[in-house]
């Protein structure tokens, strides 16, 4: 299993159902559930519009979540552009020490590490550069890399708090969209953009030796969300490019099932070839 890059999935022909120790599509579930039993699912409940999307659970203790996905490149890289929509459920709650590891970007050697892992806060975050700690900011973990690169994090208040205009899920969807570039240990880049902003902008980094990546692994763990039964995080229209930025979806396009990414448009998976512009 490896999907090649440029790439895009909105789970709309996966078959509906569990993730847990299952593989569907390009993606595999890891063999685990939250403490109530929920696994991680493809299901319509989780699409952004129509169609299919992947659903995820998390309940009321550090790591009591459902499992994470995974896939492979077909070719390492040293750069890459992750682009996805995730929603939390409305009323989505954390106790006072929290943080959410979504996506986890490592090579194939050793299970998988070091990776390098992006994340959000809503408590404190230690950025190495800065000296200084971050309230509700976005952030990556550079586990490669001691400081002061090995926490990048972003302004105060640009996460899960800023994105969801409370200390509680908001329940919409919103766009996410990550990049790491790996350069020479001392130009390396980290960026993000939330709903087409960029929030996230740090140049100059050094992001270890251990590149290029291949294996990607979304939704890793949790500390601590506060729901008691478990509430949800859906996600979907994943896009991944290693050729320049993606954006947002538009409303046109995903109407149509219409994906451009480095140039390249698809109407339902189908390449129509390097065009800029499909309408």
């Amino acid at each position: 299993m490896a999907i090649t890059l440029p790439y895009a999935d909105s789970f709309d022909s996966y078959t509906d159902g569990s993730f847990r120790g299952a593989t569907k599509g390009d993606w595999s579930g890891a063999n685990s559930a939250d403490t109530l039993g929920n696994e991680t699912n493809i299901t319509s409940s989780a699409a952004h519009g129509t169609g299919k999307g992947v659903r995820w659970y998390a309940r009321n203790a550090k790591n009591d979540n459902s499992g994470l996905i995974y896939t492979w490149l077909s070719s390492a890289v040293n750069e890459i552009w992750f682009r996805f929509y995730m929603r939390f459920q409305s009323g989505f709650a954390w106790s006072s020490q929290s943080e959410m590891k979504v996506i986890w970007f490592a090579t194939d050697a050793g299970g998988g590490y070091p990776p390098v892992i992006f994340g959000l806060s809503r408590a404190s975050c230690w950025d190495g550069r800065g000296g200084d700690e971050r309230t509700d900011a976005l952030y990556f973990w550079n586990q490669d890399h001691g400081d002061p690169d090995e926490g990048v994090c972003g302004s105060s208040n640009t996460g899960f708090t800023a994105i969801n205009g409370g200390s509680t899920g908001d329940g919409l969807w919103h766009c996410y969209e990550v990049h790491w570039k790996k350069v020479d240990g001392s130009s390396d880049i980290e960026q993000v953009w939330i709903d087409g902003i960029l929030k996230l902008d740090r140049q100059n980094l050094n992001l270890g030796t251990d590149w290029p990546k291949k294996l990607i692994e979304i939704f890793v763990n949790i500390d601590a969300p506060n729901n008691d039964p478990s509430a949800t995080v859906d996600l979907d229209d994943i896009a991944i490019s290693s050729n320049g930025r993606i954006g947002p979806v538009s409303s046109i396009t995903k109407l149509q099932g219409i994906t451009t990414i480095g140039g390249i448009s698809k109407l339902n998976g189908v390449d129509w070839g390097s065009i800029k512009s499909v309408l």
